[in-house]
């Protein structure tokens, strides 16, 4: 099996946060972890130089955004087919978001699927942010591959491996540098 090298990154005003590994299928070896404060020059620097330093370049990259980032919305949805559901979650967010207008990205999580319909929580991000953050990741010469919303894939990621009833709620807090995001699920 061959080893391909993956990256995950985010920041925020004060620091870039940064994991590298080497993935074989369902093997993960991290090779790298670090909190790197953001220099006066901004964190296109910052990563840039930081991605030259470890020898990254080329490197597959997801970017987590935070919270901020993104408009969400819970919407509720009658019940449809699985291959009608984004089409209805884009143009519901287009009627319910500030930001979801034609160019934003729209994205969707299911949370409950019944008889009555489906309840999700869905996602909106600006093409100014998109494309910000794409430009950042370039001039590191980084592959952008995936852009997530960090709360929403830090508990996916905690549920998939805790599995919990149905009936207990959990709460995930992560600390940042100088802010904190709570996710109850």
């Amino acid at each position: 099996k061959t080893m391909v090298k993956k990256l995950a990154i985010d920041w925020d005003e004060s620091e870039l946060r940064l994991v590298a590994a080497q993935c074989s299928g369902s093997n993960v070896t991290v090779t790298d972890a670090a909190v790197i404060p953001i220099s006066e020059s901004g964190i296109n620097e910052t990563l840039r130089s930081t991605i030259s330093r470890l020898g990254l370049e080329n490197t597959e990259t997801l970017v987590a955004i935070g919270r901020g980032k993104a408009e969400l919305r819970e919407l509720q949805l009658p019940p449809v087919p699985d291959d009608e559901l984004p089409d209805m979650v884009r143009f519901q967010a287009i009627r319910n978001f500030a930001t979801a207008g034609e160019a934003a990205t729209v994205d969707f999580l299911v949370t409950n699927r019944g008889e009555s319909g489906v309840d999700l929580i869905a996602a909106a991000v600006g093409p100014n942010s998109l494309t910000e953050i794409r430009q950042t990741c370039e001039a590191a010469d980084l592959l952008t591959n995936r852009i997530c919303l960090r709360p929403l894939a830090a508990a996916a990621l905690y549920l998939i491996h805790h599995k919990t009833s149905s009936d207990k709620d959990t709460v995930l807090i992560d600390l940042l540098s100088d802010d904190a995001e709570i996710v109850v699920s």
